[in-house]
């Protein structure tokens, strides 16, 4: 934990000096802090590196969603990659007691598998 506070700390001062403000200095710092870990992760054949991805994602889409960036999200519904839920993938999750990660970002919650 030191380690990761430690490279966000030094990341955010990076990306601070080449002019980024606001919050997306904070989200963008969070976002290349973790694929770094995940990455790092990967290359040392840590099964559970996969978490990492799943934090960086939640932020991410939740930062998009949380601005109202409709280019964006415009492009993840046309990719399939992030869709409503239907009736019957919310009855699949419950029958098969889904681990699922997820995030509110008001008015929505966002859920990943």
């Amino acid at each position: 934990i030191p380690t990761i506070i430690i490279f966000y700390t030094l990341a955010y001062q990076i990306f601070k000096s080449l002019g980024q403000t606001g919050t997306w200095l904070a989200v963008d710092t969070w976002i290349f802090t973790g694929t770094a870990l995940a990455t790092f992760g990967m290359s040392r054949g840590y099964v559970e590196f996969w978490l990492v991805w799943v934090a960086v994602d939640l932020v991410g889409v939740g930062y998009q969603f949380s601005i109202d960036s409709k280019s964006h999200v415009q492009v993840w519904m046309e990719n399939n990659q992030v869709a409503l839920v239907s009736d019957a993938q919310a009855l699949r999750w419950f029958e098969s007691h889904a681990e699922l990660w997820a995030v509110v970002v008001k008015p929505w919650i966002l859920v990943q598998e």
